[in-house]
């Protein structure tokens, strides 16, 4: 059975015996205590968020490089020098 748009998410509510906020894509549905694990996630966020910035830098700035020595390529007849050797 597929289920798509308002459909999908009533059935999610349904699912969910309390249908609160939990049930939302936002909101988080992992236990948060006190135990050191939870401390050590928390305090460990800022540096995934960093790393995860620096991913997506990373990434982005290889399709650049792809699509300028493309379209260098395609157009002007001049590729980027030493593009495999960048990546």
């Amino acid at each position: 059975m597929f289920l798509t748009g308002h459909a999908l998410s009533i059935y999610a509510l349904s699912i969910h015996p309390e249908g609160d906020a939990m049930a939302s894509s936002s909101s988080s549905s992992v236990l948060q205590d006190d135990s050191w694990l939870s401390r050590a996630d928390r305090a460990l966020l800022p540096v995934e968020r960093v790393f995860a910035l620096l991913s997506g830098l990373a990434v982005f700035s290889l399709m650049f490089l792809a699509a300028y020595s493309v379209s260098g390529r395609k157009f002007l007849n001049q590729p980027l020098n030493g593009y495999v050797d960048y990546i």
